[in-house]
C-alpha cells in the first residue's frame, strides 16, 4: 500500500493589516517529514509512504498569495512525483486564508482532487480552531480535529487520520464526512474543552464514534479572528458508505443543537474587564508582580500585538 503525505497548515488573522510572507514559515520536506506524524504511524503499520512537503503551522496575518502559491505547487508538484498511490494522508489547519484567493483550504484541497482523481482516498487532520466550509466535503473524504483547547491530542489526531484512512483502504471503504454547521462564532478563549459547557458537549463525541457505520467525529470551534462568511462552528461525522449519512447527520445535528443551546453560557475562565477596570484592579491590588493580557491583541491568535490602547491607558 502507498500512501502520500503533506500539508500546508496556517491560522490566518484577518483583522491583522500586516501579510505572511513565505520566509515566515519553517517548511518540512522528504525524511524531516518521515520523522512528524502521520508518517511515522503510516510507517509502523508497514506502509509504503511517500513525504512531501508540509508547515510548521502558527498564526499571523492573511498569507501573502505568493508564499501560498509557492507552497501549494511544490506540494501539488511532489504529489504528482508520486505516481500512482492509494491514498493521500494531510495534515492541516482549517483556518487559513490566502491573498486574493480567500480559503486557501478549499483552494488547495480541490487541486489536489483534481490532480489524484475522485477513486483516491484523502483524510486531513485539522485544528479544533479551524473555519470547516461544507464543501470541503466535497473532496475529502475523512476530516478529524482536535478535541481538546488547549491542544493536547495533536499526535494523536493525526494518529488517527493515518488510521482511519488505511482501515478504509483495507476494508474497500468509501468513507465521507457529513459537516453541520451550527450558527454560533466564539472567541478561543470561551471554549476550554475540560470545563463546562465544552467538556460534556465533547462526551456527546464518544457517543457519534460508537454508532454503527461512523468512523470519527469532531466538533470544531472555528477561529473567531477571521473576517470570512465561513468563519464559525461545525460538526464533523465520518461514514463508513453512502447508507449511513442520514444516522451520521442526525447524531452531528445533535451535538450541534447542544452547542446552540449552551452558547451563552460560554465565557472566560479568568478574571476579566475593560482596560480602564483592569487597570483600576490592579493599582489597587497589593500583589506584585501585576499581570494583564490584552487577549484582543493576543499575537499567539496571529494578532500584530501593536496596539498602543493598553499603554494609553497606562500613561
Amino acid at each position: 500500500m502507498h500512501i502520500v503525505v503533506g500539508g500546508i497548515g496556517h491560522e490566518s488573522n484577518t483583522f491583522n493589516p500586516a501579510l505572511t510572507p513565505l520566509d515566515s514559515f519553517r517548511i518540512l520536506r522528504g525524511k524531516e517529514l518521515l520523522k512528524e506524524e502521520p508518517a511515522r504511524t503510516l510507517l509502523s503499520m508497514g506502509i509504503d509512504v511517500t513525504p512531501t512537503v508540509y508547515n510548521i503551522p502558527f498564526a499571523s496575518a492573511v498569507v501573502e498569495k505568493h508564499a501560498y502559491s509557492y507552497l501549494k505547487s511544490e506540494l501539488i508538484r511532489e504529489i504528482e512525483k508520486a505516481g500512482e498511490t492509494d491514498g493521500i494522508c494531510l495534515t492541516l489547519h482549517g483556518a487559513m486564508i490566502a491573498e486574493g484567493i480567500g480559503c486557501a483550504e478549499i483552494d488547495l484541497l480541490k487541486t489536489i482532487r483534481e490532480t489524484v482523481g475522485k477513486d483516491v482516498l484523502i483524510s486531513a487532520s485539522l485544528d479544533l480552531h479551524g473555519n470547516i466550509p461544507v464543501e470541503m466535503a466535497d473532496y475529502v473524504n475523512i476530516l478529524t480535529a482536535y478535541r481538546t483547547a488547549p491542544h493536547i491530542d495533536v499526535i494523536e489526531t493525526r494518529k488517527k487520520s493515518a488510521r482511519i484512512l488505511i482501515e478504509a483502504i483495507r476494508k474497500n471503504l468509501k468513507p465521507q464526512s457529513v459537516i453541520i454547521r451550527p450558527p454560533v462564532l466564539l472567541p478561543g478563549e470561551y471554549v476550554v474543552t475540560d470545563a463546562e459547557p465544552a467538556a460534556s458537549i465533547y462526551r456527546m463525541l464518544n457517543e457519534v464514534d460508537g454508532t454503527p457505520g461512523i468512523m470519527d467525529s469532531s466538533l470544531l470551534v472555528g477561529m473567531a479572528w477571521a473576517d470570512v462568511s465561513h468563519a464559525g462552528a461545525s460538526v464533523i461525522a465520518v461514514v463508513e458508505k453512502d447508507k449511513y449519512v442520514k444516522e451520521a447527520r442526525k447524531k452531528a445535528c445533535k451535538v450541534a443543537r447542544a452547542y446552540w443551546d449552551n452558547r451563552m453560557k460560554f465565557r472566560l475562565e479568568v478574571e476579566s474587564g475593560s482596560p480602564e477596570e483592569c487597570i483600576e484592579v490592579a493599582k489597587a491590588s497589593d500583589r506584585r508582580p501585576f499581570f494583564i493580557s490584552d487577549s484582543g491583541d493576543n499575537v499567539t491568535a496571529g494578532a500584530a500585538g501593536d496596539i498602543p490602547i493598553m499603554v494609553e491607558e497606562l500613561i
